[in-house]
């Protein structure tokens, strides 16, 4: 079990993190940009706004063509990313005798990954 192997594990984990979080928020930044800017939005903005403050659902339709949909892509990356971030640093420390922690991992990614099933094909 060697601490090397550990530290690496933890490096390759949070760069994998780190990145796929930007490339989240960039997403973010983009699609409020179109929504809110720019207009491309499935709902006015506005209307939006009342119907939260009435204290109704906002239901919007999903469609791939809206600053909304990329707002939602966006927090979806920065929130998954964790999944290939778990993924790529198990092997090495399962090979390094950190089995546990490994398993801990697969454990994790599995009720993620089961987490975003029941939200968006729930839906």
């Amino acid at each position: 079990m060697s601490q090397e192997s550990l530290r690496q594990s933890g490096i390759i984990y949070g760069v994998t993190i780190y990145w796929l979080t930007i490339a989240g928020c960039v997403m973010v930044l983009l699609g409020s940009l179109l929504a809110l800017g720019f207009g491309w939005t499935v709902m006015p903005v506005n209307e939006q706004l009342s119907v939260l403050m009435q204290g109704n659902a906002l239901t919007l339709s999903h469609r791939i063509d809206s600053g909304d949909m990329l707002i939602q892509l966006g927090l979806g990356v920065a929130i998954f990313a964790i999944v290939p971030a778990i993924l790529i640093g198990v092997p090495r420390l399962w090979r390094s005798g950190f089995r546990l922690i490994a398993l801990c991992g697969c454990v994790n990614v599995v009720l993620i990954i089961g987490a975003f099933v029941v939200c968006y094909v729930g839906l």
